[in-house]
């Protein structure tokens, strides 16, 4: 380096380069233990949640005092009307409030009048129970139905 008019270099106190260098790699270290500490937190994060999701697995509803397994547990026999009508009134109204169970039963042929409203659906699931042949749907629900459903259902038992 050129030195400037005027200016004087001084000798360095003894081990003033060992202390310098020694700081230098002492924040060197810090930034790498840093950097590991980030990395390690990121995979250890992922890792717990990939095996939350694996323990865990699809998470399961419970409404009107019955979980989601049961209930599709118990579509088949709700289909056949072979059910207790509390059971059945119990599986109504969990399929009414759980859009999974819902989804479900609608693609079986289990439900009608998909009119969801906030958080509830405001259709109704067919009754298994005696019917006077006609689609069990309120009158502004049944205009221009899909009686397909229905007929299904009624001729099946």
């Amino acid at each position: 380096m050129n030195r400037g008019a005027g200016e004087t270099w001084t000798e360095c106190p003894e081990g003033e380069f060992a202390r310098l260098a020694a700081r230098l790699r002492g924040r060197r270290r810090q930034r790498t233990a840093l950097r590991a500490s980030v990395a390690m937190v990121l995979v250890a994060g992922i890792a717990a949640w990939a095996v939350h999701g694996r323990l865990t697995g699809p998470r399961e509803y419970q409404f009107a005092g019955i979980r989601c397994s049961r209930v599709l547990e118990l579509a088949q026999l709700y289909a056949q009307g072979s059910l207790e009508p509390a059971l059945a009134r119990q599986v109504r109204a969990h399929v009414d409030q759980c859009p999974r169970c819902h989804e479900r039963f609608e693609a079986m042929g289990l439900v009608s009048g998909l009119l969801r409203g906030p958080g509830r659906f405001a259709g109704q699931l067919l009754t298994s129970g005696p019917h006077d042949g006609r689609c069990p749907l309120p009158p502004s629900i049944d205009e221009g139905h899909d009686h397909r459903a229905c007929e299904h259902h009624l001729h099946a038992g």
